[in-house]
């Protein structure tokens, strides 16, 4: 086959894929679709390259554009989608050169790194059906290929819902940090990354750890523990205030007021200080993430401290009663 026959066919298969890309995420994506999808995912080499290439634009883009988000099998396709459509098959064959371009122009949304700042939350739904929120402070950068899906945690906190691959061969889905290598096994789990260490709890399935040079271990459902590069702490039973995060809330069980004003700071740009004297009195109560006064006025009103506040509000300093 020539050259000039084979871009054809690729130019076809990437047609193809930004449709099949627009009804995966349409909503009404029916079983009878997800058979035909396969068939036609397995069809051709060309087939599979051309969906890997849509899962990777889908993942700069981090979502749809609000045009293309409704169903498109089995009805006529309009001018104006069929024109978004269009733009979506472009932009799926650019060059590398172009890609560049592009990015350079649209560093903001259209980069492979995706970064929350300090108290914003927010959700990705990647190609494959995948969903991810990012917690606060969060930065991570997504890579799928033909045979793998990984996404790698810079810094920050992310909760993870993995999806069923409707391919003939099912591509493993790793999350890696600095500390080493995870992977999902059918899951939902929660994966935060602190200095010198990675956190993950699992809510659903099962997850595989394998530090850089340790031993990897299987860790179940409802069980959590932290790792480093050398070894994993001993499993413990998962602690679901650790996840009230999801729900815009600090949970705090009998904590220090060190530990609780240090995971308070990571929502807000300002700085917290405290007394010496306060640093072991014990917290509990379920404190909102989205209004941080609020939930240093709530301390004040139940604990015997008092706030002072300076700067506008970006200084604040506990002090005891």
């Amino acid at each position: 086959m020539s050259t000039q026959e084979n871009n054809s066919l690729d130019l076809i298969a990437l047609d193809q894929a930004s449709d099949w890309l627009v009804s995966l995420h349409s909503g009404e994506f029916t079983d009878k679709d997800r058979n035909a999808f396969e068939l036609w995912l397995n069809a051709s080499p060309q087939n599979a390259q051309a969906w890997t290439k849509s899962e990777v634009l889908m993942n700069k883009l981090g979502t749809l554009p609000p045009s293309l988000s409704s169903p498109v099998l089995n009805r006529p396709v309009n001018s104006s989608r069929r024109a978004a459509l269009n733009k979506l098959a472009v932009l799926l064959c650019m060059t590398p050169i172009g890609w560049g371009s592009w990015r350079f122009v649209n560093s903001q949304g259209w980069t492979a790194e995706h970064q929350t700042a300090r108290g914003e939350q927010r959700e990705i739904k990647l190609a494959d059906g995948s969903r991810l929120i990012l917690n606060t402070d969060t930065a991570i950068n997504i890579s799928f290929d033909n045979t793998q899906r990984l996404i790698t945690l810079i810094k920050g906190e992310v909760i993870i819902q993995t999806a069923k691959e409707y391919r003939t061969v099912s591509r493993p889905f790793y999350i890696e940090t600095s500390q080493g290598r995870m992977e999902a096994l059918g899951t939902r789990f929660n994966v935060r990354k602190q200095s010198g260490l990675t956190s993950i709890a699992v809510v659903e399935g099962a997850v595989s750890i394998k530090p850089k040079q340790a031993k990897a271990i299987v860790l179940a459902a409802d069980q959590q523990t932290r790792f480093s590069t050398r070894r994993i702490s001993e499993p413990q039973i998962i602690q679901i205030d650790k996840l009230a995060w999801t729900k815009g809330m600090l949970m705090a069980d009998n904590i220090s007021l060190a530990d609780f004003i240090s995971e308070l700071s990571r929502y807000q740009n300002g700085i917290i200080r405290y007394q010496p004297a306060l640093a072991d009195l014990r917290i509990s109560g379920a404190y909102p993430l989205k209004d941080i006064k609020q939930s240093l006025n709530m301390l004040v009103a139940t604990y015997p401290i008092s706030l002072n506040s300076h700067a506008g509000g970006y200084w604040i300093t506990l002090s005891a009663k």
